[in-house]
């Protein structure tokens, strides 16, 4: 059986090795502090953008990488109390998005009593937990009902947007879950549709959540618990839907978001998940699968499947395949997801330069001129019917074929980063989207659609 390496440098030579990684075999306590000390590493950057002494929002997604992330919060602060040293943040909030709105009733009591759980956790830690639901996406503060932006799909190739304010003293049979659901019923699997896109929106509201609580109470710091194997498999996901100028921003240490307060950490992005599952299983940190996989099979598509008549598979999303392919470059080339993330980390695009739009529905900055190459790569298309021209000589001919002109970028396209252009696109009923209109939602973009006429829109009450 072969031994730990750093104990047998130290002379204990008896201790047996539980994991090996990065070049080396580790017994279970040389891991757990050479992890744990990784963790803490993160906090001692130079240039820190990380504020001291203030709340801090963790994410708990309830998959084994958040769920180490909120039991190393608590070993962290307990450790500063014991060296009696300042706290790091003021308060902690754990913040739960819940897409069980989504979800059959027999999977909702499921997620119910598992963020029961979550919630005991983090109360015990003396965090405090806080239960966002997906749905609170469309209302306001005090959880009325609240303004929608309508996207008008009729025409295949421009988005206009409308904003529509909501009155509570008007009657309405809308809902937010409601609302949520038509949105999401958008995306169902059908020829027509593509789940990508479904999950691809699902991720950007549970963000926006995240963010919007995070400014709620007052958290100058939003942390996650992204690892290095799903940071790889979100470079090649963010690549593959054309989000690759905001790349650096999305998998950064630190990512201060625009036009607002608060810093995005990621402290235990360099711990590979084959790590992260062994400290979970060291520590005996619960885990909670059913809030875990609130999200798995609900937009697979269905196709055809080669050789069988009549017979269907599930269509993967870009998100799933992204992920399948990292795990099997991890199990067969253990060091290459690391030299992947690693160089990913060095790329610049210009993302954070001053005086860059931010994306309506995102909110990422957008990459100056995105739309032309929408506009002359993605939507151009040949003429069905030939020109005919007259040469010097007399005779008539064919005209070379062209790509014909396209039309007019919509105001929804001046709006939206070049990846969450394919929202709208990828509607399975070509007439309506509706999205969250409320202030929080659209910030300064409130502008565009109340008030100055800059973009297409109308306003009813």
């Amino acid at each position: 059986m072969p031994l730990c390496a750093k104990c047998v440098r130290d002379g204990n030579s008896d201790r047996a090795s539980v994991i090996a990684t990065r070049g080396s075999e580790y017994c279970a306590d040389c891991f757990k502090v050479d992890m744990f000390g990784r963790f803490t590493k993160a906090y001692t950057t130079k240039e820190s953008l990380l504020p001291r002494g203030e709340p801090v929002c963790v994410a708990w997604s309830g998959g084994l990488s958040s769920s180490l992330l909120v039991h190393y919060m608590n070993s962290f602060l307990n450790k500063n109390f014991k060296q009696n040293v300042s706290p790091r943040f003021s308060a902690v909030y754990v913040c739960v998005v819940d897409y069980s709105c989504l979800l059959s009733e027999e999977k909702q009591q499921i997620v119910n009593q598992e963020i029961e759980a979550m919630q005991s956790i983090a109360e015990g830690y003396n965090f405090n937990f806080k239960r966002i639901p997906l749905e609170s996406a469309f209302t306001n503060e005090n959880g009325d009902l609240d303004s929608t932006l309508v996207a008008d799909l009729t025409s295949p190739e421009i988005l206009q947007l409308k904003f529509e304010s909501y009155s509570t003293s008007k009657t309405s049979t809308a809902t937010p879950i409601s609302r949520t659901l038509d949105l999401f019923a958008s995306f169902k699997s059908t020829p027509a549709a593509n789940p990508t896109t479904a999950v691809t929106l699902l991720n950007t509201l549970t963000t926006r959540l995240l963010r919007r609580a995070a400014s709620t109470y007052n958290c100058t710091t939003l942390m996650t618990g992204s690892n290095a194997s799903t940071i790889a498999a979100q470079i090649v996901t963010q690549t593959a839907l054309g989000g690759g100028f905001n790349l650096p921003n999305e998998i950064s240490l630190e990512y201060k978001v625009p036009n607002t307060d608060i810093v995005t950490f990621r402290p235990i992005r360099d711990l590979l998940f084959g790590e992260v599952e062994k400290l979970v299983e060291l520590d005996e940190i619960a885990q909670f699968p059913g809030v875990a996989g609130m999200a798995e099979g609900l937009f697979g598509g269905v196709v055809g499947s080669v050789g069988t008549e009549g017979a269907s598979v599930a269509k993967m999303t870009i998100q799933d395949l992204a992920a399948s392919f990292v795990k099997g470059l991890q199990k067969d080339f253990p060091q290459s997801v690391s030299t992947v993330t690693r160089t990913a980390f060095k790329v610049q695009t210009g993302a954070n330069a001053p005086g860059l739009d931010v994306c309506l529905l995102c909110s990422n900055p957008i990459q100056p001129n995105s739309q032309n190459w929408r506009a002359s790569h993605t939507t151009s298309r040949l003429d069905d019917i030939p020109d005919i021209i007259k040469n010097e000589d007399g005779t008539v001919v064919e005209a070379p074929k062209k790509a014909s002109e396209v039309p007019a970028t919509g105001a929804a396209d001046l709006l939206l980063c070049y990846a969450c252009q394919h929202v709208g696109r990828d509607v399975k009923v070509k007439e309506k989207l509706v999205l969250p209109g409320g202030d929080w939602f659209l910030g300064a973009k409130k502008d565009c659609f109340v008030g100055n006429g800059c973009c297409d829109s109308g306003v009813s009450d």
